[in-house]
Formats: C-alpha cells, sequence, structure tokens
C-alpha cells in the first residue's frame, strides 16, 4: 500500500477489545455459526469456531478484500459506529451458533419471539441452488449468483435462507435499503440466528454511512463521495482508476463485466462503520483501504493530519478486486497484497515503485539478519500484525514475492498462476505456485529470500517509517509536525526556532532549524521546517537540494513536495514544480494553494484542460473564484 494498509476490519478503536463476527458457510449447505474475535486487554484469543472449545479457525478472518460470502459482520465495531464510541473498552464476545451453543442476540437488537417455528425443510434442488449462489456471491460473480438464486426462489420463494441469500446479494449489489427489508422478511418468516440480525444491522450501518453519497460515473466505475465536503476529488479518483484498470487489463488480461462500485467515506466514524477498521487500524497499520463485499471502500485523505497515498490506495484496492476476480477468491493474503502493492503505481508510471527507500530499508535488514514476517503470520489479516513495522514489512516481503515470480518466470507465468488459483476448491497459493512454476512452495519461498538478498540492498541507517494520523484536537500543523519529530533534542530546537520566527527573529529561526537537522537529519518534519525557513531568506538553492533528498527519501510526505514545488516554481522551472504539486494533490488536495499554482502553470503552458479543472477545484475549496488568492 503506499503505506496504505488494507486488512480485514477488527473491532473497536484504542486499545481494548477488537472483535470481528463472521458468518462462515460451508459448501454442503451447513451455515456454521460466529467466531468472535480478539480479547487485547485479557492478552489472547477468546476464540469461539465451529465447534466450543475449538482452535482458532485463523483461515476464517478474511482480509479486506477476501470478503467471502461468509462476510464479517462486526457487531462490537457497528455499535462503536453507531453509538459514537471512540474510546478504549471492553466488549462482550458473542457465543458461536454450534450445535451445543444457542446463539444469543446482540446487546440492544430485538428479541426473536421463542414461540416462531422452525422453518420448513428446503427441496433438494433449492439447497443446491443456494450453495451454487454462495459460490458465486464468494467469487463477486454477481451475476451468476443471480442466476442461480432464481431456481432456489422458484422453489421456496418465502423460505427463510432464500430471503437470506436474496439479503446478501442485495448488499454485495449496493442496494443497501433492499438488504435489509429481506433480512427483515426473513426474521418474520422464522429464522432465529442471531448472526442474521446482526447482519441486517451491519447493512442498515451500512446505509446510513453511505446515505449521503452522490455518485459519479465512468466507464468501468461507480465513485459514491460526499459532494459537498469531497466533490473536488472525484475527477481525479475516475481518472486515476480507468488508467488503473488499463494498467491491469495490459499486466493481467482482466476487464470487469459490470462497474466496480467505489465509496469514499467522509469521515473515520462512517468509514469504521461501513469496513470494520477502526482508528487504531489506521495509524498502526496504516489500514485506509478495503476491497470487501463486492465494492472498494476509502477513507478520505481529508479525515488524515497530512493525506496519504489515496489515489495509489485506490489503485491499490482495485488489484485486489481484479484478484478477486481472477482467482475466485482462493488467493492467501501475501499473494493479494503482494501483487496489490507491487501494481499500485503501474497507472502513473512505467514500473512498480513498491521498492521504495523504507521497503528497501526493511526488507535489507530483514535478509541480512533473516528475520523475515513468514507469510503464514500474514494469515488471516495484516491488522493482527503487532508494529507497524512489521506490517509495512509484510507488504514489501510480499510485493518482492511477486517481483520475483515475474522476473523469474514472467508475466505470463503470474496469470497462470491465478487461473490455477480460480481452479483450485480452497484457497491459497502453494498447490497452484507447484503446478505453475513446478517447485513446492517451501523451495519457491527459499528461492525467494535468495532473490531479495541477491537485490544487495543497503539498510539506511536513520531512516524513519511514517505512520498516519487521524485529524483529532491536536491543533495547528506546526503541533503535529512537533510531534512527529522523535528526537527531543531536535523537537526543542525547533520549538525555540518556529518562537524565533514568530518573534520576527527569522535569521535565528534559520539556525536552531538547522541545529535541528544535525540532531535528526532523517526527520521528514524537520527537513520541512528548515527548508521552507532557507526560502523565506532567499537560499533557494540549498531549499532545493534540501527538498530533492527529503522527498526521494519520503515520497509520500506531501509537505516535501510541497515545498519543492515552489522552490521549483521560483526558479521557474515549470514542468518540475508542476510534477511535485501534483504529487502534493495525490498525497493532500485540500490545500488551495496547490490547485492554485498548478492553474497559474497550466495558464503558462496553455493546458487548458489542467487549467480548468484546477479552476474548478479552486471554487469548490475557496466557495467562489480562483481568484481570491494568490500564488506564494
Amino acid at each position: 500500500m503506499t503505506g496504505t494498509a488494507l486488512g480485514l476490519g477488527l473491532a473497536e478503536e484504542g486499545r481494548g477489545v477488537r472483535t470481528a463476527v463472521h458468518w462462515r458457510s460451508e459448501h454442503d449447505g451447513h451455515r456454521k455459526g460466529l467466531v468472535a474475535g480478539r480479547d487485547a486487554a485479557a492478552g489472547g484469543m477468546a476464540c469461539l469456531g465451529d465447534r466450543p472449545g475449538s482452535a482458532w479457525p485463523r483461515r476464517l478472518l478474511r482480509d479486506r478484500l477476501r470478503g467471502r460470502t461468509a462476510w464479517a459482520l462486526i457487531f462490537v465495531a457497528l455499535a462503536a459506529a453507531v453509538a459514537g464510541f471512540s474510546g478504549p473498552g471492553r466488549a462482550s464476545v458473542l457465543a458461536a451458533s454450534a450445535p451445543s451453543a444457542a446463539p444469543s442476540a446482540p446487546a440492544g437488537s430485538p428479541a426473536i419471539p421463542a414461540e416462531v417455528l422452525p422453518p420448513p425443510a428446503l427441496p433438494p434442488g433449492a439447497r443446491a441452488a443456494l450453495d451454487t449462489t454462495e459460490r458465486r456471491l464468494e467469487a463477486w460473480d454477481l451475476a451468476a449468483a443471480r442466476e442461480a438464486l432464481k431456481e432456489a426462489t422458484a422453489a421456496a420463494p418465502r423460505h427463510p435462507e432464500t430471503l437470506v441469500m436474496q439479503a446478501r446479494l442485495a448488499f454485495y449489489a449496493g442496494e443497501y435499503e433492499r438488504s435489509v427489508q429481506l433480512f427483515e422478511e426473513a426474521l418474520a418468516a422464522g429464522e432465529k440466528r442471531a448472526e442474521i440480525e446482526s447482519s441486517k444491522e451491519f447493512v442498515r450501518a451500512t446505509g446510513e454511512a453511505t446515505k449521503s453519497l452522490t455518485r459519479r460515473e465512468s466507464r468501468h466505475f461507480i465513485l459514491a463521495l460526499d459532494e459537498a465536503r469531497d466533490g473536488i476529488l472525484a475527477e481525479y479518483a475516475l481518472d486515476t482508476l480507468e488508467r488503473a484498470q488499463a494498467a491491469l487489463a495490459a499486466m493481467l488480461g482482466f476487464e470487469p463485466t459490470q462497474k466496480v462500485r467505489v465509496e469514499i467515506l467522509p469521515d473515520h466514524q462512517s468509514f469504521h462503520a461501513a469496513s470494520s477498521l477502526s482508528v487504531r487500524d489506521i495509524e498502526v497499520i496504516g489500514a485506509i483501504g478495503i476491497c470487501k463485499f463486492n465494492k472498494v471502500m476509502l477513507l478520505t485523505p481529508r479525515a488524515l493530519a497530512r493525506g496519504y497515498r489515496w489515489l495509489d490506495a485506490l489503485a491499490h484496492e482495485y488489484v485486489h478486486y481484479v484478484i478477486v476476480r481472477l482467482s475466485n477468491n482462493h488467493a492467501p493474503i501475501w499473494f493479494h497484497e503482494g501483487l496489490a502493492k507491487y501494481a499500485e503505481a503501474l497507472w502513473r508510471l512505467p514500473a512498480s515503485n513498491y521498492l521504495a527507500p523504507v521497503n528497501q530499508n526493511l526488507l535489507a535488514q530483514a535478509s541480512s539478519a533473516n528475520r523475515f514476517v513468514g507469510f503464514d503470520r500474514m494469515e488471516p489479516s495484516l491488522v493482527d500484525l503487532d508494529t507497524a513495522q512489521e506490517a509495512q514489512l509484510a507488504y514489501a516481503e510480499s510485493a518482492s514475492a511477486i517481483a520475483y515470480i515475474l522476473e523469474r518466470y514472467g508475466n505470463a507465468a503470474l496469470r497462470q498462476v491465478l487461473a490455477a488459483m480460480r481452479e483450485q476448491k480452497e484457497e491459497g497459493a502453494a498447490p497452484a505456485i507447484a503446478q505453475v512454476l513446478k517447485v513446492p512452495f517451501e523451495q519457491f519461498q527459499r528461492q525467494w529470500k535468495e532473490y531479495v538478498a541477491q537485490l544487495k540492498l543497503k539498510p539506511i541507517e536513520g531512516l524513519e517509517l511514517l505512520t498516519l494520523k487521524v485529524k483529532g484536537n491536536e491543533g495547528t500543523d506546526e503541533r503535529q509536525e512537533l510531534a512527529e519529530i522523535k528526537s527531543a533534542v531536535a523537537r526543542n530546537h525547533v520549538r525555540l526556532g518556529d518562537r524565533l520566527r514568530d518573534r520576527g527573529r527569522s535569521g535565528a529561526a534559520l539556525i536552531e532549524y538547522r541545529r535541528a537537522l544535525s540532531k535528526s537529519p532523517y526527520s521528514p518534519p524537520v527537513m520541512a521546517k528548515l527548508a521552507r525557513s532557507l526560502l523565506r531568506h532567499g537560499k533557494v538553492e540549498e531549499a532545493s537540494e534540501l527538498l530533492q533528498r527529503g522527498a526521494s527519501l519520503y515520497p509520500d510526505y506531501g509537505p516535501l513536495h510541497v515545498s519543492l514545488a515552489d522552490a521549483l516554481h521560483q526558479r521557474q522551472r515549470y514542468d518540475e514544480a508542476a510534477e511535485h504539486y501534483r504529487e502534493a494533490v495525490a498525497i493532500n488536495p485540500y490545500d488551495p494553494l496547490i490547485h492554485r499554482n498548478l492553474a497559474v502553470i497550466a495558464r503558462l503552458q496553455g493546458r487548458s484542460d489542467e487549467l480548468a479543472r484546477e479552476e474548478a477545484v479552486l471554487r469548490k475549496l475557496l466557495g467562489g473564484s480562483p481568484e481570491r488568492r494568490s500564488s506564494p
């Protein structure tokens, strides 16, 4: 991910209980119960599986896009989102509906009358049709699922299981109100499982979180976003998605047969309600997007302190969609995240940029010490990894494994691996790799590690791993920058420099910023502070050199791109300036000055299309004429 993580959401924010509830449907038609997740406060797994006391079934926890129709239905996440809960706390773990344990309804849900009689048995033909529908839904093939469901509906139109399947299909099609109605009909028809009530409430919460979103469409995508707050994203987003689609079509030979739904959620509360990803998942793992339930969901970059690589994140999530469709949803997490990370920037670059400096650093350290995050540890979701460093290393490892396949065996082999996964009955990459690459999976892993060692990557001592921060009550951008400086000594120099600058003593402030950089030479906030001070003093050349170094080390740190673009703009190097302003837009598009300067450069260079777009964005951001603000 552009640092972007992506895992299946777990529930509560903070360090309290994180609970995920999953509804699993076996291919034999027996509907299993609920699986509820980790009690972090208790320091262990509170696991409930197919039978009481069974070991934690890791394969049931799906990563964000492996939205097998055994979809994650999150009670605690739902309760937290609906109630506005935002702090750590304890949560009850719902008991599994196994034969020896009767299901209990989630707190606050309507009681299901005990006198309701169990539904009649399904006719044999209907059971087979529902199982086929289940498999088609798991692969997000909605057209085939509808065809299969017609037979079940004809045989048992008002049976609760038929109604539940209709509700699930409606949800996957984005028909949230109809899905809620069908779940209610299933409950009224005698469906007594507690997870069906929770499913209904989850869909209702999703509908509430998305009801204010406005739809925009392109050839292959339907984009829904908050027009008033995030309307400026639409043109950039659809353009990126179409370019990503073209790049993936060339690479993997896939073109969607139905328009892919994309929802950009306007705040972390609605994102949490619709995706189950919490503030912890965003800030520790970097999980700002998810491809699940036959759609892409993304948190608006406006909700984060510095934004994030939101355009690459859109492309990253679309790669997951393609993998689901090509593999019949049988690809494991490492393959999903590896290919998505490898291909996320191919919409804008001629080759993968997965070996950015931070990833090079992490892979170099892991290879030299032989301390990798194993592919097995990535299951069932990267959000289960303990630290941001582990999560970022997992992405780097997975992407390097895809790079190894492409370099050693070629693009055709990658396509064949996906095709072989499609024919498997279970998920996993080992059988497909053995079949196509003609090596056992254990040998493949050894060869991949040898490939990483042969890259001869060099660690960069002092390079920092950047994390995301949801906007809160931290105050100004400068306070946020100060909080990101890891060295206390450097932080004190910057704090003093800020005070001197505010008192008009800019020369003394510049000295303090230089001292801060000497104590923390790889700190992006310190680089940005010093560079801005150098620009104020007319030291454009020195500022440019510092900013070039910073932007190459931290390509996802927006303030460095903005200041570098300003420096290049001052030197009339307009093409390079525009390039870095566009980089800033791809990270945080809500700064009017970025768009103002892009419009100025576009006018100078006669690029009328870009001029019109940037002026339109300015009007939305400023609520009036783009001439209200001038270029710095």
